[in-house]
């Protein structure tokens, strides 16, 4: 049978898109503002499911969002124009009342149920489903009379319609389909994770600062004078970092960076690459590395510029659900309390402005974290990996996320 959604326009689009989009016998789209001031995701909304194919078959608009006679009154409308229009025996219509302000969704929840209770005293029988999207639960119940069903709850979210849905536009990512530079120095990455949680940690600091330094003025200052000469297993770590081509370096304390890409890799990098590989390993449906993109400040609110990134390092996207991961191999101890505050301040607001309850955010540390920065993280009941960090210590923590949203 045929589909026709209503989706009540709110904040959140993420429970209006996940049924529309797994129903493949979907034809088209309603969409109902109580009143103008959600116009701007309307719109949104109607780009999502555009690109997706799907079409925006009207546009319904009252006065208020919390008048419950108006309200009544735009959803019996709705009814009569479903009725005139696609009152074919083939196309079922369905009201999803998770959106829209608790006063709408009552009105609109009562108008359909007494609606089809009418055409079954008539003999029409039921014209009309309501339901409910409910991410926690990952089912999306019937809300009609007398009815106790629910339906799937079908991994469908796109990366690209995840983050536009809140007001991100996707410009650029590495993923599966173009990661071969990650997956070419796999095996340098892990490595380097190893030894920097054990034998090598004082050298990541030294390592990290000199691929800054570098990168500052790449051309005036590839070449930098670490503080001492490396030794043992730091020498060794030098060596496979030479071999891999990222440096060149004279036995002593002399190293020449190869490249502005190389310093960005040794600055940090391989943490958000090491990062990324084991997500790839736990196999989640999506994950990308260095997400860029720009946010949509029609749709803001808020002081973007300083509050939230435009890139993000790694991002994990499961059974319709966002985990935005931040990667820092900073000493947090040499930096001021402010700026580290800062950093979990933002990571903070992304994982809100990414999604709200339907997104998580976790930190990954490469060295230890302040007692100021932890208490920050849990009272904000951000997950984190510290120091040491280990591939086992990141693995186990994507696996408590799938575990919590499958």
């Amino acid at each position: 049978m045929k589909t026709i959604y209503i989706n009540l326009v709110s904040e959140q689009l993420i429970p209006n898109l996940i049924p529309t989009l797994q129903d493949n016998n979907c034809i088209g789209v309603v969409l109902v503002l109580g009143d103008v001031r959600f116009q701007q995701k309307a719109d949104l909304l109607r780009k999502i499911y555009q690109r997706n194919g799907i079409d925006v078959l009207g546009d319904y608009q009252g006065d208020s969002s919390t008048r419950l006679m108006s309200l009544q009154s735009l959803a019996h409308s709705l009814l009569d124009d479903l009725q005139a229009r696609y009152n074919d025996t083939d196309i079922r219509w369905i009201l999803n009342a998770t959106c829209g302000t608790k006063p709408m969704s009552l009105a609109f929840t009562n108008a359909f149920n007494q609606f089809n209770q009418q055409h079954a005293d008539d003999g029409t029988g039921p014209k009309a489903l309501v339901l409910y999207t409910d991410t926690e639960h990952k089912e999306i119940p019937l809300l009609n009379q007398d009815t106790d069903f629910a339906l799937p709850f079908t991994d469908v979210l796109t990366l690209d319609d995840s983050l536009l849905a809140n007001g991100f536009e996707l410009e650029s990512a590495s993923d599966s389909d173009n990661d071969t530079h990650v997956r070419h120095r796999k095996a340098l990455t892990l490595y380097l994770l190893r030894q920097f949680a054990e034998s090598c940690k004082p050298l990541m600091g030294i390592l990290q600062y000199a691929a800054h330094q570098a990168r500052q003025n790449f051309l005036l200052a590839d070449t930098q004078l670490l503080n001492t000469t490396p030794k043992g297993p730091w020498a060794d770590l030098i060596g496979r970092v030479q071999d891999a081509g990222l440096v060149q370096w004279d036995g002593e304390k002399q190293l020449c960076f190869t490249s502005e890409e190389a310093c960005v890799y040794l600055s940090g990098g391989w943490l958000e690459e090491a990062t990324y590989l084991i997500a790839q390993k736990v196999g989640f449906r999506y994950v990308a590395l260095g997400v860029t993109g720009q946010w949509r400040q029609d749709l803001a609110g808020y002081n973007l510029s300083s509050e939230v990134s435009n890139e993000l390092d790694v991002l994990v996207l499961h059974n319709n659900r966002l985990l935005v991961v931040e990667c820092k191999a900073i000493n947090w101890n040499a930096q001021e309390s402010q700026k580290n505050q800062g950093i979990v301040h933002k990571l903070e607001n992304l994982g809100r402005k990414l999604g709200g309850q339907f997104a998580s955010s976790t930190l990954i540390s490469a060295q230890e974290l302040t007692d100021s920065v932890r208490q920050r993280l849990e009272s904000s009941n951000i997950e984190y990996v510290e120091a040491p960090c280990t591939e086992a210590a990141i693995e186990r923590m994507f696996n408590n996320w799938k575990t919590m949203v499958s």
